[in-house]
């Protein structure tokens, strides 16, 4: 009887252990990293 009860003791020592160490974090948005190649253009004129 002592052995099935350190053993209850034990398995439930263990389980709310391994729950403590659950964190559910979001995942966080890739910022943009500007690499790549570009097709643009600008047109402007200065008056004044």
């Amino acid at each position: 009887m002592r052995y099935i009860l350190a053993a209850a003791m034990l398995g439930a020592t263990l389980t709310s252990a391994m729950a403590a160490d659950v964190v559910n974090e979001l995942p966080v948005a890739s910022t943009y990293d500007w690499s790549g190649g570009y097709i643009g253009g600008q047109i402007g004129y200065a008056w004044g």
